[in-house]
């Protein structure tokens, strides 16, 4: 074998730390302020709930806590009911068995599988 031929032959054997493939996609999302309305609802359903509970001042106090709990518990439905997807992290194990993430507004044609070259201006499909 040519000294040419075997350079050539030891750098395919070498793994490469530019070539991978997308091992997962997931969504990065963010929750939006409430707009009160969960909080309302949820408030007023946790009133009526604790309301059913305790005679006197014990009840009273129970409808307090109530609708306090239902607010918060309303809200944080409401924030995640509306939640959105702002961008994804795109996780790249390379040939050299390194692991890579990327943040990307847009996935657009990249799937989980696909062999990518990472470059200084992102990943792009081989």
């Amino acid at each position: 074998m040519s000294t040419r031929n075997a350079r050539v032959a030891q750098r395919a054997t070498v793994p490469s730390t530019t070539l991978g493939t997308i091992d997962r996609i997931e969504p990065i999302t963010q929750r939006p302020q409430g707009n009160g309305t969960g909080a309302v609802i949820g408030g007023v359903a946790g009133a009526v709930i604790g309301n059913q509970f305790g005679h006197g001042l014990g009840r009273a106090a129970m409808t307090g806590l109530g609708a306090a709990g239902g607010a918060v518990a309303g809200n944080n439905i409401e924030r995640n009911v509306r939640k959105t997807v702002v961008g994804y992290r795109v996780h790249v194990r390379l040939d050299d068995g390194s692991t890579r993430t990327f943040e990307r507004t847009h996935v657009g044609d990249l799937h989980v599988g696909d062999r990518v070259r990472v470059g200084r201006d992102g990943l792009h499909r081989t």
